[in-house]
């Protein structure tokens, strides 16, 4: 699993550009296909980047989907490459 996580290494490291308050995991994953929808890239992925920080915080176990909808939302918006993901997705 590790191995699979290290490939989803961005191009660039991503530091969330809108600061998201909230503790709600659920209401954050909510709020981040929102702003998808509307192609609002930093304001969904700063929830997710959110999401991602209280999941690790209060050591709550997540699912593969959970650990992989922030590289996928970091995919969508541009920070990967096209030709170095094609092969897995």
């Amino acid at each position: 699993m590790e191995q699979i996580l290290s490939l989803l290494q961005p191009n660039q490291r991503y530091t969330p550009s809108v600061k998201i308050h909230g503790e709600d995991i659920a209401e954050l994953n909510r709020q981040a296909t929102t702003y998808k929808d509307k192609k609002n890239w930093d304001s969904a992925l700063s929830c997710l980047y959110r999401a991602r920080e209280v999941a690790l915080r209060q050591s709550e176990a997540q699912t593969v989907a959970q650990l992989l909808r922030l590289p996928l939302f970091l995919q969508q918006a541009g920070y990967f490459e096209g030709p170095n993901m094609s092969w897995y997705i």
